[in-house]
């Protein structure tokens, strides 16, 4: 009950948002405005504990310092140990028990914590690592045994730093300025990286399909469907009277698309799992010149205009 459980007077002046969860454990983090430290806590649903956990993390990386095993067993959280001098580790707790240990330690201090960030399980982490006296950079990823591998060293200003994230067991990574082979992967696994072709523009979103395909979706609002070989293929176009957000099933399989962007002539479904088109009709000059909504099912769809 709540009377017998321990309690943390938590501070009134922060924002404490959800960062990641099980269905017993939940991760919180302390954001403020102004941009400083502030204390994870682990809330334990079944005996409504609440325990502030060890140091600080900093808050415009609080979507991504985190992360809960795929068995819910094991939380690992970054923890700054100081505010002032940028010493931080990876610390990995056993949930049932309590017992907490170091899983990574760097061995550089970090001065930028928003390049710090986990998979969806916190079992690989990249960071990234300035040499202020040198301006080298180096990109890292620390391994699911806490191992440490250097993925590529730069001078600031004659690269541009890359943009991150993780996907379905990749690490992804692309520049912004990119004007051809726009994005490159490094496969957590395997370490393999190649170049994707034919794509001009960065991404808006990646989609993983099961069999190590991608749906990529780039800035001018296109998608591509990206095989294994690195090679890209045009699926079609996000109506520009459809918001991104309408086109695609909220299951990611049904995507509601037109061939021509600019100057539509046919919308179509596109299935994510049989990758073609299940359903296709022309728009003519003279039909609706506007999509209100698309409602998707296990059923179908269906198209307001």
């Amino acid at each position: 009950t709540p009377e017998s459980a321990d309690v943390i007077d938590l501070d009134a002046t922060r924002d404490w948002a959800p960062l990641t969860n099980t269905d017993r454990y939940l991760l919180l983090h302390g954001a403020t405005s102004g941009g400083d430290y502030a204390p994870n806590i682990l809330y334990d649903a079944q005996t409504q504990d609440l325990v502030e956990l060890q140091g600080s993390t900093f808050w415009l990386d609080q979507a991504q310092n985190g992360g809960f095993s795929e068995d819910g067993q094991v939380l690992r959280y970054v923890s700054y140990v100081s505010e002032d001098s940028g010493d931080w580790v990876i610390i990995e707790r056993t949930l049932e028990t309590g017992e907490e240990r170091v899983f990574f330690s760097p061995d550089v201090e970090i001065s930028d914590p928003s390049v710090i960030i986990t998979d969806a399980h916190g079992s690989r982490w990249y960071w990234r690592y300035l040499d202020e006296e040198t301006n080298e950079v180096r990109t890292n990823l620390v391994g699911a045994d806490g191992s440490n591998r250097v993925l590529e060293t730069y001078m600031r200003g004659n690269t541009p730093d890359p943009t991150y994230l993780f996907r379905d067991g990749y690490l992804v990574l692309w520049s912004w300025s990119c004007e051809a082979d726009c994005m490159v992967t490094k496969e957590l696994t395997s370490g393999e990286t190649f170049s994707i072709e034919n794509v001009t523009s960065p991404p808006f979103t990646i989609q993983m399909l099961p069999d190590h395909q991608w749906l990529y979706l780039d800035s001018d609002q296109t998608y591509s469907l990206v095989k294994t070989d690195g090679t890209a293929e045009t699926i079609g176009s996000v109506s520009t009277r459809l918001s991104y957000w309408r086109s695609v099933s909220e299951d990611g399989r049904w995507l509601t698309l037109v061939d021509n962007r600019d100057n539509p002539t046919t919308l179509f479904i596109w299935d994510t799992l049989s990758q073609e088109r299940v359903f296709e009709m022309p728009m003519a000059e003279g039909e609706p010149t506007r999509l209100t909504n698309i409602y998707y099912s296990s059923t179908g769809q269906l198209i307001h205009m």
